[in-house]
């Protein structure tokens, strides 16, 4: 059923349920009128009130119709009033979903903006910081092969406080920018991903399973499902106390449209609504899969389960 046919049923429900309506209230008019005639309702009423001409008894068949013409005017009121109130519902629904659009454009724009200031803040660290890093290393090598005993201790401290800068230079250029991203599309970056999340997390067994089609995805697509495993392995590493951690990525072709799909599950402990930090991340992925018009879904059963949803 298409959505036009959808709707013209929906405009014509109302207006089959007022003919119904109006069916109902003629009906019961004919009635009562057909049960006064046979029965001389009128005639009998004016007999009853004769003796009670004192209290103008006579009149309250125009009292009657007064009565129904401003019941007639008030009900006439009330509906355009409500008429009224739901124009304004929707007018205001209609706004606020446009402010959901904005907002949701305004955050996919905001996310292009950090990743495009991550990529240059990443390129200007390994460009410049490297290159006198590296400088400042072999400038100090030069100085312990002298003979000066000072020297060279002071320069073996140097080559050691400058190997710790790049290491944690190193690791800071992977949180702001995976170099395999790049280079070596999206499979290789989240191989690479959590075999150094392993490396590092030797107590929990981590299995990974990946489509081979899901390297043709959109760059776009690409920084959401990395940022998003990215962030959900550094919860499971900080809250979860899990020892098993599922990753799969695959591309399913549903009814409506194709889409590849990231789920991560593992044994923990699950997350708590009021744990602070383990809310904003889920918050943050949510927001990034969603500005790229996705949905994430949790399951917090049995351990936490993430569900993404992209469509191609």
């Amino acid at each position: 059923m298409t959505i036009g046919r959808v709707k013209l049923l929906c405009l014509l429900k109302p207006l089959s349920q007022q003919h119904s309506d109006l069916l109902k209230a003629t009906a019961i008019v004919l009635v009562i009128y057909a049960v006064s005639a046979i029965f001389d309702l009128a005639e009998h009423f004016t007999r009853w009130a004769a003796p009670l001409d004192a209290y103008e008894l006579d009149e309250l068949p125009v009292l009657m119709l007064a009565l129904a013409l401003a019941s007639v005017w008030f009900s006439h009121r009330r509906m355009r009033e409500i008429k009224n109130e739901m124009q304004l519902r929707a007018q205001s629904e209609h706004a606020l979903a446009r402010l959901a659009q904005e907002n949701q454009a305004l955050a996919r724009h905001a996310m292009q903006v950090q990743e495009e200031e991550r990529r240059f803040i990443a390129r200007e660290l390994h460009d410049d910081m490297g290159q006198y890093l590296t400088a400042i290393r072999l400038d100090a090598a030069a100085l312990a092969n002298t003979a000066d005993a000072k020297a060279a201790s002071h320069a073996q401290r140097i080559i050691s406080h400058t190997a710790h800068i790049q290491s944690a230079m190193k690791g800071l250029l992977h949180r702001l920018r995976h170099a395999a991203l790049d280079a070596h599309g999206l499979l290789e970056a989240l191989k690479t991903l959590v075999e150094e999340w392993k490396a590092q997390h030797l107590n929990i067994h981590c299995e990974l399973a990946l489509d081979e089609s899901c390297n043709a995805l959109s760059h776009a697509s690409n920084i959401v499902i990395f940022r998003v495993l990215q962030e959900a392995l550094t919860n499971i590493a900080r809250h979860a106390q899990a020892s098993h951690v599922s990753i799969t990525l695959a591309i399913t072709d549903t009814a409506t449209r194709p889409a590849v799909q990231l789920q991560i599950r593992d044994d923990g402990m699950g997350f708590k609504l009021t744990a602070s930090g383990y809310g904003f991340g889920l918050t943050g992925m949510r927001e990034r899969v969603e500005g790229a018009g996705g949905t994430l879904h949790l399951i917090n059963e049995n351990g936490l389960q993430i569900h993404v949803n992209l469509p191609l």
